[in-house]
């Protein structure tokens, strides 16, 4: 619901300021509660279903939300774009889908763009790929939260 609710947004055909009120008026529908909460994470800056399946992995392991697409210089002087960052902790997450990510000179490029930034800013890298994000695992909150000096929450799904 995320993913096309953040789609929607960045399409501009709804905006996340007007949802909560058309939600509250909706009365006692079932799922009501976690449209509620829904509303509170829609953005218009989430260029992926999967960047938003992660933003919603990280929500849910009570980790406070990231900045998305954070504008970092790298080592050559070309601006980037971080996909969510904790910018104090120099924790950048990316979302890395199979369609730009799997070849290997997709994968090199990746390990550069990487490297460049951890060498100039000191940023630290958290990957989200489609298995990490979309299956069981609780690896990828756990290593993020060492990144971030917290623990996740305990799960409420599985």
């Amino acid at each position: 619901a995320l993913a096309a609710a953040d789609a929607m947004s960045f399409a501009g055909i709804v905006k996340p300021e007007d949802l909560p009120p058309y939600v509250s008026q909706l009365g006692r529908l079932p799922g009501l509660v976690q449209a509620q909460e829904l509303c509170g994470r829609v953005t218009h800056v989430a260029e992926s279903h999967g960047e938003s399946w992660q933003r919603c992995r990280i929500l849910d392991a009570g980790f406070p939300s990231p900045q998305l697409q954070l504008p970092v210089i790298d080592v050559e002087g070309v601006e980037r774009r971080l996909d969510m960052a904790y910018e104090e902790q120099r924790v950048a997450i990316e979302y890395d889908g199979r369609e730009f990510h799997t070849a290997d000179v997709d994968q090199y490029k990746d390990a550069l763009r990487h490297n460049g930034l951890w060498l100039l800013g000191g940023w630290r890298f958290q990957i989200g790929t489609f298995e990490r994000i979309f299956g069981v695992s609780t690896a990828f909150e756990e290593e993020l939260g060492q990144l971030i000096g917290m623990r996740p929450r305990a799960r409420t799904w599985v």
